[in-house]
């Protein structure tokens, strides 16, 4: 995968924030997003019961978590072995063009 610009992934899908984490929840970067650090450790004990649930379930390998609530959505994509993008917004329906711009980077 080539070098992630989180600005100009913000730029284009126009969510409001982005970060980059390990599996361990250790932040490596983010912008645009307060509490950063408490994001990328939550998101990564949610990513490690969605790997377990996952595993359970005999349903492969998962790479993506979407959390989808009322005001807003919270979604992770793996970007490396041990590496995740996440993209919040408070938009929604940004979800198809979330999507449509990582296939693109993949």
């Amino acid at each position: 995968m080539k070098k992630l610009d989180l600005d100009a992934l913000i730029d284009e899908t126009g969510v409001d924030s982005a970060l980059v984490f390990n599996g361990d929840g250790n932040l490596l970067k983010s912008h645009y997003l307060d509490f950063d650090g408490n994001i990328a450790a939550m998101g990564g004990v949610l990513l490690t019961m969605c790997k377990e649930l996952i595993e359970d379930l005999k349903f492969g390998n998962s790479n993506e978590m979407i959390i989808h609530a009322d005001k807003g959505l919270f979604f992770v994509r793996r970007l490396d072995k041990d590496e995740y993008l996440a993209l919040i917004t408070k938009n929604p329906s940004k979800l198809g063009l979330i999507h449509l711009k990582l296939q693109a980077i993949s």
